[in-house]
């Protein structure tokens, strides 16, 4: 049972300001066991026009947002900039930002670098080029 973004919003009543929101009470009524295998997810293989990430197919995390955030910053940026960058990201994929979308983005970072104190194990895609406390960061 998987939407397309476009199908999320088309479900929206008055108040829903997020898909989040949407998805909450749509799922509701869907029995449990039919929602383990739903998801909406991103083949990035194929760009559609007009398109930040491609066609629905696998789901989309904040360390794909971070991460091509930082491919198109030249691989490098300050956290300013990766702020701005994932913002227009998300903004363009029609995905919902939160009220702690800094933080999200900060805690992305660091949970896949080794360099962190909260790195969690699994990918270590990001570093500290200048130092912890520097705000810069960077593709390894």
């Amino acid at each position: 049972m998987s939407l397309p973004e476009s199908r999320i919003w088309s479900l929206r009543e008055e108040g829903e300001d997020t898909e989040d929101a949407i998805l909450r009470r749509v799922l509701a009524s869907v029995p449990r066991r039919k929602l383990t295998s739903a998801r909406i997810t991103i083949d990035r293989s194929e760009p559609p026009a007009g398109s930040a990430h491609g066609s629905v197919r696998s789901q989309v995390t904040w360390r794909d947002d971070v991460r091509l955030a930082l491919e198109r910053l030249n691989g490098r940026a300050s956290l300013s900039k990766i702020y701005r960058e994932v913002r227009a990201i998300r903004r363009a994929s029609g995905r919902s930002m939160p009220a702690s979308f800094e933080p999200v983005v900060r805690r992305t970072l660091e949970e896949h670098s080794s360099e962190s104190e909260v790195f969690r194990g699994g990918p270590d895609l990001f570093y500290m080029p200048e130092g912890k406390g520097m705000d810069v960061w960077a593709l390894r």
